[in-house]
């Protein structure tokens, strides 16, 4: 179990690096559709 940690620690990070890279690019698209629309 204790071999897995720094596994799954890293794949948390890596996991919120790329949210933080989406969620701007998702907001711009929801925003783009409601002005659009």
């Amino acid at each position: 179990m204790t071999i897995l940690w720094p596994k799954f620690f890293q794949f948390v990070d890596t996991a919120s690096d790329v949210l933080v890279f989406i969620l701007p690019i998702e907001f711009q698209i929801v925003k783009f559709s409601l002005i659009k629309s």
